[in-house]
């Protein structure tokens, strides 16, 4: 289970396959991989105990990101809009993202 954003990115570029690659590379927006009608957002919210406090939840809550209005969902949205930038090309995103969010 990932620890932190950057890890969470790692995980993500090992277990996805080229075709989930492509859809969100080609995307304009993470609504459709997050919805609650399953998809990535709902994995990463089940299997990276998002929902059940993990130390990865724990992570994004002390960066005030999923104690707003959209909660849990705020921070798989996060995860997935920081992936897709990664996936073209901006390996560095994170780590802008790391220095705002404090």
């Amino acid at each position: 289970m990932p620890k932190n954003l950057y890890e969470s990115l790692t995980e993500l570029d090992k277990i996805l396959d080229f075709e989930a690659k492509k859809k969100l590379k080609e995307s304009t927006g993470t609504f459709m991989f997050n919805s609650h009608m399953g998809g990535l957002g709902m994995w990463i919210r089940n299997n990276w105990g998002i929902n059940g406090g993990s130390r990865l939840s724990k992570y994004f809550n002390d960066r005030n990101i999923g104690k707003q209005m959209f909660g849990n969902d705020a921070i798989s949205g996060l995860i997935i809009s920081q992936y897709i930038l990664w996936l073209k090309g901006d390996k560095t995103a994170w780590k802008k993202w790391e220095v705002v969010s404090y």
